[in-house]
């Protein structure tokens, strides 16, 4: 007993995402628990209370219950008037008690209490916990206790057929608005009518309002709506009329609805600049800093985001705003750190955005070394120092972080741009201390040392000419010196042509013509000759240059009209980085081109990421539309992003594990049913076993209606976003015998066994593919039919003939043979017990023969007990353990031990029909006429009985849900083990006449007599396929034997042909 507690308190404490909430109802509901139910996800907090198998809301959902007013207005329960005062007053819940009568307001909440129950079912995450009430406790149902098993069945419909709506309409933001000016029918059009309530408020309000307004649930709000707009009876604003919707409203002063529109409009296009600025100037004028800032975070980042370089100059503007808002904040450093590199890196204007990069910079800078963040401060000055090159102060700066961050190389490597800056501009104290600090940083710089001892010179000898003393120093040096101060000053000057000379060299060989050629003409150390030589160096590069410039340009346009756009952009970049002076209007055609590949990489990023966007937000149609127009695009053909291209294609009501996907014979997986098919696709075909396969031919640019003929079938032409299967159930092959089946076929031993109507037993091997026989069939002496259904145990096939005979069988021999009295026919199944070895036969006359299992050949096989029931009645058995219950025709059912036949209950069911016993668990089923005997299995009390339309034959089935079976009058129902439907009964084409059976998926298959196999999924009563027998003909055409389920597959007999299918 206690392993049975920890087992229950387990179910009920856990998480949701590994026990759903159904079998948390199911557990409480079956154990008549009482107590309270705690629901927990991130977001929410939710508590029921159970009472046995009923169930109610505790947590009272305020922001729902808020919406009454608008639900009683809007189905014209209340006037305009009263509305407004109930909006109005301090105390709505009085107001509204006082104007609306109690039953109206009650069945509102009451509605909403379901809603909110149902809705806790799609949650896929969270906690569950319940607390059972002690003697004393309070129940605190806020409103009605609804029962368990309904809100069960309910909310699993719900589930389901919420993915359609979801399927149809993807966007619950969209606004939406009348298609037509009359769309339902006038009789139907009533505010307080269904159809006409969610008419009405369909009309400039988006889904999620229509559902919060109207007055039925939100199931049945959301399926009005999805049916509306699947008529096209409601459409959805244009971008043009949701922008004069909103404009409207703003001048209203709705501004809570207007901003609610222009949002919408950003979600379709975030580059709609008009939507943008409204939104800035809603929230301006209303002085929302914080939206504000939000708006500026997002828009920018939309823009800038984006290839286009137009749109990267709107998101630069829109940070510089966000930057201005947040300024010091730490949003607001990272907002202008980012500008600053934009303008850097991204060729932006910073006058056109109204930015000071450097005054700026110089202010982030300080910040962060005033914050010791000297890598953000290294960031900032680098980022300077390209901005502004000729500025030694920030050089200057830029050493000290390098110097502190202990980067020496780097620090030296600006201190060159230093000593060229300073040596240029003639500062030469400054450029006399540089040289000293470079040499404290590094000593072994022999060309700084050698300039800096030249300086030094230079600056001690002015400093000894003064008055006439300098100029005796100066006549004794001339006359000591002279020679040596002369050729010093030769060396000098030739080792700076040297240097100018090899520098200009450099930049020739560098291609830097422009620079190079004004330095030669401007060049005070070179002669004319040594000018002359270098300009001819200078002219023949150029005329070299420009001839590869002309064939560059040539295979640029090449590239472009190839559609390799990227190779054209990477040739043309190249050529506008030689500096070469090019004619102006090759130039300008070479930037045109740029220009224009530009342009076309940007659409095809704009257009590709639109359509991605599409495809996110599930509007595949407008994704293929423009994934299509890309594939098509002359310009993007060789793009490498284009071959990335996939058309989203929905696969409604499709399972892939089950089934496989050949995209042009390469089978392709599918995510989230959603196929991915490239545009140029030729063939697609969806299979899966046992059913026949979907054709298609590519159809999106031809737009073709022709359906094709292939040798696997019809081919249909794809050309919508989706593809609704329902895959045609086909056999998977079919075995004639000489005589009629009505025996159901046996397996054993990998083979089927048919014991049909022309005294033959058929055994067939090779059920996977083309069926075989393993032998001659076995032909009884003296010959006999075959109406019972045999069994098979341990080699041997027992069955019974219409000759009053039993028999077991191995193969094709007679192993053992028992004849009955000469009234004593049997045409009810042979049953098993395998831990008795008996087998048990019984007659139409009401005998009961308990037959031993054989291991070897005999001719003394003898009942082990026998029994005759009186009145005598036609017999049906099943076996359980050590029970056989056995059901005498509009008589009894009776329980015998299985072992000697002793007598342990009988019961009177004098409505019974020609049904089986079902046993599951405690519970014996028994079909009747026009009922179902609920029978308690250890005593026989009938527990229940349950009212049906028509006869039920055969045996039911029965699985951890409930009992499944067909009726004379044309119908299948399926029961719960509390005698209530699972499922609205199923309407069939004829009367059913044998037993049906549940799969391990619970999938229900059961025929009907004129040859309609259905499969139907016992958890929703849905039908999964169907399949007609068309071989009889009509005078034959019924289903002769019961159906049979071995393993995979599925095996009836019609007239005389056994049917294989596979069990899926």
């Amino acid at each position: 007993m206690s392993e049975n507690n920890e087992s229950l308190q387990a179910k009920l404490l856990g998480e949701l995402g590994s026990i759903g909430l159904a079998e948390v109802f199911e557990t409480l509901g079956t154990k008549n628990r009482y107590g309270w139910l705690t629901l927990k996800n991130q977001n929410e907090e939710i508590v029921l209370y159970f009472q046995g198998d009923l169930v109610g809301l505790v947590t009272l959902p305020e922001e729902k219950l808020s919406y009454i007013p608008e639900k009683l207005y809007y189905s014209n329960r209340i006037s305009v008037e009263q509305y407004q005062a109930i909006i109005e007053s301090e105390d709505p819940l009085g107001t509204l008690e006082e104007l609306v009568d109690s039953d109206t307001i009650l069945n509102f909440l009451n509605t909403i209490y379901y809603d909110e129950i149902c809705y806790l079912f799609s949650w896929t995450e969270g906690y569950f916990e319940f607390v059972d009430q002690k003697p004393g406790d309070e129940a605190s149902p806020i409103g009605k206790l609804f029962e368990a098993e309904t809100i069960l069945l309910d909310a699993a419909r719900r589930l389901d057929e919420n993915k359609e709506i979801d399927y149809v309409i993807t966007d619950k933001h969209e606004i939406l608005i009348h298609a037509v000016e009359q769309g339902i029918p006038e009789e139907m059009a009533a505010l307080d009518e269904p159809l006409g309530n969610v008419w009405h408020l369909a009309n400039y309000k988006n889904f999620q309002e229509v559902i919060a307004f109207s007055y039925l649930s939100e199931f049945d709000s959301a399926k009005i709506l999805a049916t509306l707009y699947q008529e096209n009876s409601l459409r959805f604003l244009t971008d043009d009329e949701l922008q004069h919707y909103a404009s409207e409203l703003e001048q209203q002063d709705n501004v809570m609805e207007a901003e609610k529109c222009y949002r919408l409009l950003l979600r379709r296009n975030p580059y709609n600049n008009e939507a943008c600025e409204a939104l800035i100037h809603i929230n301006e004028a209303a002085g929302n800093i914080e939206v504000l800032e939000e708006l500026y975070e997002q828009i920018a980042s939309n823009f800038i985001s984006s290839d286009d370089p137009n749109f990267q100059v709107q998101g630069a503007f829109y940070l510089k705003r966000y930057s201005d808002l947040k300024k010091d904040a730490p949003e607001g450093i990272e907002a202008r750190l980012h500008l600053l590199d934009m303008v850097v890196n991204s060729n932006i204007d910073p006058e056109m955005i109204g930015y000071a990069p450097v005054q700026d910079g110089r202010v982030l800078f300080q910040y962060f070394r005033t914050q010791r963040k000297d890598q953000k401060a290294k960031q900032v000055l680098q980022n300077l120092t390209k901005l502004a090159p000729d500025d030694v102060s920030l050089r200057s700066e830029l050493i000290n972080v390098y110097l502190d961050l202990n980067e020496k190389d780097a620090a030296l490597e600006q201190y060159e741009h230093v000593m060229y800056l300073q040596e240029i501009s003639g500062n030469v104290a400054e450029l006399r201390a540089t040289y000293q600090r470079v040499l404290r940083l590094d000593p072994r710089r022999k060309d700084i040392q050698q300039k800096f001892d030249r300086l030094s010179a230079k600056q001690s000898g002015q400093k000894s000419a003064v008055g006439k003393f300098l100029i005796a120093v100066l006549i004794l040096g001339i006359l000591a010196g002279g020679v040596y101060y002369i050729n010093d000053f030769l060396q000098q000057k030739q080792q700076s042509k040297r240097q100018f000379t090899m520098q200009v060299e450099q930049l020739i060989a560098k291609d830097m013509l422009r620079n190079v050629k004004q330095m030669v003409l401007d060049s005070k150390i070179l002669d004319q000759l040594e000018k002359d030589s270098f300009l001819r160096k200078i002219q023949n590069k150029e005329e070299m240059l420009l001839k590869k410039i002309d064939r560059d340009f040539e295979n640029a346009i090449v590239a472009k009209q190839g559609g390799d756009l990227l190779k054209s952009q990477e040739i043309l970049a190249g050529i506008l980085k030689i500096n070469v002076a090019i004619e102006p209007d090759s130039l300008k055609g070479m930037k045109d081109l740029q220009r224009e590949v530009k342009v076309s990489l940007a659409n095809f990023d704009r257009d590709l990421k639109l359509a991605q966007q599409y495809e996110v937000e599930k509007k595949y149609s407008a994704a293929i539309k423009l994934y299509l127009k890309i594939w098509s695009m002359p310009d993007y053909q060789r793009h490498p992003k284009r071959n990335t291209i996939k058309l989203p294609i929905k696969l409604l009501n499709f399972d892939a594990k089950k089934a496989d996907v050949w995209v042009d014979s390469e089978k392709t997986k599918v995510r989230n049913n959603v196929l991915r098919l490239p545009p140029n696709f030729q063939k697609l075909k969806l299979e899966t076993d046992g059913y026949a396969p979907y054709l298609f031919y590519n159809a999106f640019e031809n737009n073709s209606n022709d359906v094709e003929e292939s040798n696997e079938g019809k081919v249909y032409p794809l050309k919508k976003p989706e593809i609704r299967i329902v895959f045609k159930k086909e056999t998977l092959w079919s075995y004639d015998v000489n005589g009629i089946v009505e025996a159901a076929p046996c397996f054993g031993d990998d083979k089927l066994y048919i014991a049909a109507r022309d005294d033959n037993i058929y055994t067939i091997q090779s059920l996977d593919s083309i069926p075989t026989e393993s032998w001659q069939p076995f032909k009884p002496n003296p010959l006999t039919s075959f109406s019972s259904s045999p069994i098979f145990h341990n080699g041997i096939l027992y069955l019974a003939g219409n000759n009053y005979k039993l028999y077991a069988v191995k193969g094709k021999y007679l192993y053992a043979r028992y004849t009955l009295p000469s009234n004593a026919l049997i045409s009810a199944p042979v049953v098993l017990s395998k831990d008795k070895k008996l087998v048990f036969f019984t007659t139409e006359n009401g005998a009961i023969y308990a037959m031993p299992t054989l291991k070897n050949r005999t001719r003394n096989w003898k009942p082990r007990w026998k029994k005759s029931l009186r009145p005598a009645r036609k017999l049906f058995a099943a076996v359980d353990g050590n029970e056989i219950f056995v059901h005498a025709k509009n008589s009894h059912l009776y329980c015998f031990n299985a072992t000697n036949g002793k007598t342990k209950w009988r019961t009177a069911v004098e409505q019974s029909s020609d049904s089986v016993p079902s046993i599951y668990r405690t519970r014996v089923y028994l079909g009747g006429s026009n009922l179902l005997y609920f029978i308690d299995r250890n005593n026989g009390k009938i527990l229940n009985k349950k009212r049906v339309k028509g006869r039920i034959a055969g045996k039911p089935a029965v699985n951890s849900r409930g009992i499944f079976f067909g009726t004379s009058a044309f119908h299948i129902y399926g029961i719960s083990h509390r005698g209530k439907p699972l499922w609205r009964q199923i309407r069939a084409r004829d009367e059913f006449e044998h037993s049906a059976v549940l799969n391990q998926d619970g999938v229900l298959y059961i025929a009907c007599k004129n040859g309609v196999i259905y499969a139907i999924d016992s958890k929703t009563g849905k039908e999964v396929w169907k399949y007609s027998i068309e071989k009889v003909k009509k005078i034959e055409q019924k289903v002769t034997s019961p159906i049979v389920l071995v393993k995979d597959k599925l095996f009836v007999g019609s007239y005389k042909t056994i049917y294989a299918f596979s069990n899926n």
